[in-house]
């Protein structure tokens, strides 16, 4: 591997791929991490690696694993100017800030690749030999010394032919003794004399005349410690010189030159630099000089240029020297304040562009008033973009500053102090600090008060982030009333058809959708949207975020196909607006996917799913929160498809993505944790499900107080995961609490109580409370009526479930009459495949067997299974439910051969789907056992029991009803077998 000199890595690179022409070669800027992941994501483009058409996404494990991977016609990747030790080897953060992602706890050398072989080759170049050593694990590494005389002379005249021909051979030499050799020097002193059609004796006088303006300073920064002693860093002095002419000839370029040492040297915008010069043709002109004194080089396309560290290093020394490296940085920084633009989304190429040369600009200390104001102007729109990119702990840091700036410059009720601090609470919201959010969006809500007044517009822009915040914490009543006082007051100062009018009435709507007021939420979303299409147009942005709100409360109203409408809607319109990418239109094609899943076309949902999730990738970056929450999504949908493995493994990517991002115990972070328990619980992981479920209620609870709607929700999780558990007393607890919380908190009718309610019924009746359950389902069942409307699909769950407890009391016809108008309602609401229409088929089947009508069951049964089979496919595990349901009313009707084809049917698709140990499994083991008990098949039976009882007791505890119910069968068969002298 080589150390240093990346013109012969490049000799090498174009050799290399003379001699192997299919093989690819990489070129890794390594000073700093930006330009790092920037060179990664430039070699995921030209791979065509998944996401490699997004600049956003980062590349760095993307590209890792391809190297080590791949097995084609090879690779060669040259790591240039590794020259930063604490990049490379110390505990600091990886800044991957260009792509649009957040720094990383990981380390530069975790990217380097390792799997090295005849087919991958790595060349590094760094002026560190201790670099590069510890980069190869140890191996030496080759330095390279100096060009000889011979081969600095070829440069030489390669670069200044004219001057070397007519100069005699000492004065040639004495110049390059006094350059070191350097290629580079070599190089800029050849362009200068060259440019300047000055003599080699000229240029050699010039410089030796000013060596004593050298100092130790300059040499120590740049002393490369492989050079032997007594050399000179005269690479500096030729630059010297060269900064000077230019200063002299024409000092618009030196002012250019200037500024853009400032800057990181890396991707410099054009546009940018363009800005600082009075006239364009300034600019062309100073840019030409310094090209031609190979001071910048651009990049393809010209739209960008970069500087060399080092000739950047020896511009500021020199500005140092000059006192005037303090004004230029003044000068950048005021540009960078002045150019960068706020953070929304139509900004994101330009904030991306400039952020690497604003984290430079920030470096350097401010030395008067007006850099701090430039300071604080730059901070606030860098935390701007980083918070609407998701990157809240770096978001926060920037706001913080540039608050503070701005309330020791300007006073804590300055109008842009409290801008910054609005923004604050903004950023502390996303974070999940919902308290401390709340807290300053008080504090700027009194501030804006007191300067500006109770009407002004930016005083109800704050009324109206208070009540968002509100929301936030369950506080619905307090947001409820922020969100009528911020309307009231836009009706009054902006117009009842002002944009922020109509915003207040989108958050009004909101607020009403989350306390249950579904049809007052509805009015007010189409008040919203009429308004947006009168005043906006039907495809303005606004407008079709209205559409999309009101698909929102449609869909909670079980209104689903209105829904699907008003989503198709708001997509199609987003498209064609904003384009396929665009965040807002991912959202829209997010929420398409989740009412075609409530509808039950989960292929459908999940093909819209897979389309939000691989746009949020490649638009955000694959740890956004946007993109995790797309993660999350799809898992819910893979759960609904009984794909439990693969909705685990979803499930396990956002928790871990939002555990990075965002932390262990924010809000959506816990959210995950409670997503994971569930779909461990389908699973039969009952001990696992019920520890994370015990995490997520035991985070809420800290976070968000043991009365957030959330932390109820999650009471109501660890009862319903106690309950499969069979500890039916502690699961009741749980759910009176979940209940009496609900109760308290968002009303006895609201849709959230009725659940509650529900679900406090189900477990009585598992404890054979079948009065007390009943009394809990009617309450249920007319609390929705009430609320809801007697066709709602959550109405229809409540007569099921009633239906269910008198036929458990053995109030058969009253039970298949409730059952009969739960299926009509969903064969009329939800239509004649849906899964829970399927359901009703089902318990109306059972209900029919316990009443003897066999063949009427027997017809619901086939009915339930086909229906299972065409919509969900033949191994879902609702599927093998209505196989095992069919095979039990053909037992019953004496059908043995029938049945025991069903159960085995049933038995084997759940070992393949569940796996042997799912209590589902065990249950069609157990159902296997019974049969064969019935036809005396003792021996095949008793193996089946014992196999299951063993099962149950391992998987739910040996006093669980279940274990108990199964063990009780085998011991009466066993009894029975004695009786008959059988042997056991």
């Amino acid at each position: 591997m080589v150390i240093r000199k990346s013109q012969i890595a490049i000799e090498y690179a174009y050799r290399f791929r003379q001699s192997y022409p299919q093989s690819h070669v990489f070129w890794i800027y390594a000073a700093n991490s930006t330009q790092f992941v920037q060179a990664y994501q430039d070699i995921a483009r030209k791979l065509r690696l998944p996401g490699c058409e997004d600049s956003d996404i980062n590349p760095c494990d993307l590209v890792s694993k391809w190297l080590d991977k791949d097995d084609s016609s090879g690779w060669l990747m040259i790591l240039d100017n590794a020259d930063n030790a604490d990049l490379f080897f110390r505990s600091t953060v990886l800044n991957t800030s260009s792509i649009g992602t957040d720094p990383i706890q990981r380390l530069l050398v975790d990217y380097v690749p390792k799997r090295l072989d005849s087919k991958r080759s790595l060349i590094i170049t760094t002026r560190s030999r201790h670099i590069g050593e510890n980069l190869i694990d140890g191996e030496s590494c080759i330095e390279v010394p100096p060009f000889s005389i011979q081969e600095a002379e070829s440069l030489l005249r390669l670069n200044a032919k004219d001057a070397f021909n007519r100069c005699e051979p000492a004065v040639t030499e004495r110049l390059l003794d006094i350059l070191g050799c350097i290629p580079l020097a070599i190089t800029q002193a050849a362009a200068f004399i060259s440019r300047n059609r000055w003599t080699i004796q000229g240029y050699l006088a010039a410089i030796e005349k000013n060596q004593q303006n050298m100092t130790d300073h300059l040499s120590q920064e740049l002393q490369d410690p492989r050079r032997p002693r007594g050399f000179p860093n005269s690479v500096f002095r030729t630059w010297e010189l060269s900064f000077n002419q230019i200063l002299t000839q024409e000092p618009q370029a030196a002012k250019l030159l200037s500024l853009i040492a400032m800057l990181d040297p890396q991707r410099i915008p054009e546009q940018l630099l363009q800005q600082s010069a009075e006239r364009d043709v300034d600019f062309r002109m100073a840019i030409g000089t310094l090209d031609g004194f190979a001071l910048i080089s651009s990049e393809i396309g010209g739209a960008t240029y970069t500087i060399h560290p080092l000739v950047q290093a020896s511009v500021q020394y020199w500005l140092e020297q000059r006192s005037q490296k303090a004004d230029y940085a003044s000068q950048a920084l005021q540009l960078l304040a002045e150019e960068f633009p706020n953070g929304e989304h139509e900004h994101k190429e330009t904030c991306e562009l400039m952020l690497a040369h604003a984290q430079a600009v920030l470096y350097y200390d401010c030395v008067s008033e007006d850099d701090l104001g430039h300071r604080g102007a730059l901070l606030y729109n860098v935390g701007w973009f980083n918070w609407l990119q998701g990157r809240y702990a770096s978001a926060y840091r920037e706001v913080s500053e540039a608050y503070n700036i701005k309330r020791k410059r300007s006073g804590e009720v300055a109008s842009t102090t409290l801008n910054s601090l609005s923004l604050l609470a903004l950023v502390l919201r996303y974070q999940g600090k919902y308290e401390a959010a709340e807290e300053m969006d008080r504090r700027a809500l009194e501030g804006r008060e007191k300067v500006l007044g109770v009407e002004h517009p930016d005083t109800l822009t704050s009324v109206s982030n208070l009540a968002s915040v509100l929301r936030y914490q369950g506080k619905y009543k307090a947001a409820e009333e922020m969100n009528r006082r911020a309307l009231e007051g836009r009706e009054k100062v902006l117009g009842v058809e002002h944009p922020s009018t109509l915003n207040s009435l989108n958050n009004l709507a909101s607020v009403l959708q989350h306390q249950g007021k579904y049809e007052a939420a509805e009015e007010v979303n189409r008040r919203a949207l009429e308004g947006c299409e009168k005043v906006l147009g039907v495809e303005h942005p606004d407008t079709l975020t209205s559409v999309g709100n009101l698909a929102s409360v449609l869909q909670y109203q079980g209104k689903y196909k209105a829904a699907e409408e008003m989503n198709r809607r708001a997509l199609e319109g987003r498209e064609k607006v904003l384009g396929v990418e665009h965040p807002d239109t991912l959202t829209s094609v997010s929420n398409l996917a989740l009412v075609l899943q409530y509808q039950g076309k989960y292929e459908a949902a999940e093909e819209m799913n897979r389309r939000a999730l691989e746009g949020c990738e490649k638009v955000l970056r694959v740890e956004h929160p946007d993109t995790l929450t797309s993660v999350s999504n799809l898992a819910l949908v893979l759960q609904y498809q009984g794909k439990y493995k693969a909705a685990e493994e979803m499930n396990r990517r956002a928790l871990e993505g939002r555990e990075k991002v965002l932390g262990v115990e924010h809000p959506d972070t816990l959210t995950s944790v409670s997503n994971l328990a569930s779909v461990l619980r389908y699973q039969g992981k009952y001990e696992a499900a019920e520890e994370m479920n015990r995490r997520a209620l035991e985070g809420r609870e800290k976070v968000l107080g043991v009365e957030h709607p959330d932390t109820l929700t999650s009471v109501g999780n660890l009862a319903s995961v106690l309950r499969y558990q069979g500890k039916y007393k502690a699961a009741e607890e749980m759910n009176r609490r979940a209940l009496e919380g609900r109760e308290k908190v968002l009303g006895v009718e609201h849709p959230d109580t009725l659940t509650s309610v529900g679900n406090l019924a189900l477990v009585l009746q598992y404890q054979g409370k079948y009065k007390a359950a009943e009394e809990m389902n009617r309450r249920a069942l007319e609390g929705r009526e009430k609320v809801l409307g007697v066709e709602h699909p959550d109405t229809l769950t409540s007569v099921g479930n009633l239906a269910l407890v008198l036929q458990y009391q053995g109030k058969y016809k009253a039970a298949e009459e409730i059952n009969r108008r739960a299926l009509e309602g969903r064969e009329k609401v939800l239509g004649a495949e849906h899964p829970y229409t399927l359901t009703s088929v089902g318990n109306l089947a059972l209900v029919l067997r316990y009443q003897g009508k066999y063949e009427a069951a027997e017809e619901m049964n086939r009915r339930a299974l086909e229906g299972s089979e065409k919509v969900l496919g033949v191994e879902h595990p609702y599927t093998l439910t209505s196989v095992g349901n069919l095979a039990l009313v053909l037992r019953y009707q004496g059908k043995y051969e029938a049945a025991e084809e069903m159960n085995r049917r049933a038995l084997e698709g759940s070992e393949k789907v569940l796996g042997v140990e799912h209590p589902d499994t065990l249950s069609s083991v157990y159902c296997l056992a019974s049969l064969l008990h019935t036809q005396r098949r003792y021996n095949d039976a008793s193996v089946l029991y014992l196999r299951a009882s063993a099962g149950f007791s391992q998987m739910l505890g040996p006093d669980h009803p279940t274990t108990q119910n199964c063990s009780q069968h085998y011991t009466s068969m066993v009894n029975a077998m004695e009786a008959q002298g059988k042997d056991v």
